[in-house]
């Protein structure tokens, strides 16, 4: 075996001790921070030519932000929920139009979008974290 493949599986084992170690909002804040970078690979891939690289970056990417849409709990805040659904149905839209154009800008729209979520996400105190 080489080394790089040693390493990814290192990776994996590392990434399924830290998901199941995690309580849901450390898990929200690695959501997060796979789809920034992912997004951010997939930028300076399309950047270089590599569309079937971009193509798989971003595949996941909007998987993550799916995953983090489809799991918003409407019960604590209605209208919140409502709202930062909207945000991540028009994030995987751009995504896919940056997919289907070849196109880096929205992938950069994108990413400028997610970090602030992520930033105030890791800002909540806490003793606000459930």
């Amino acid at each position: 075996m080489n080394k790089k493949h040693l390493m990814n599986q290192y990776k994996g084992v590392q990434l399924k001790t830290d998901v199941e170690e995690a309580d849901p909002h450390k898990l929200v804040s690695m959501l997060l921070n796979g789809a920034l970078q992912n997004l951010i690979a997939a930028k300076a891939s399309i950047e270089k030519g590599a569309k079937a690289e971009h193509g798989e970056l971003v595949g996941k990417a909007i998987s993550i932000v799916e995953y983090l849409r489809v799991s918003l709990d409407p019960g604590s805040d209605l209208d919140f929920a409502e709202n930062l659904g909207e945000l991540y149905r028009y994030m995987e839209t751009r995504l896919l139009d940056s997919t289907m154009k070849n196109d880096s800008a929205p992938v950069a729209e994108v990413i400028e979008l997610i970090k602030p979520l992520r930033d105030g996400w890791d800002a909540i105190p806490s003793e606000y974290r459930n």
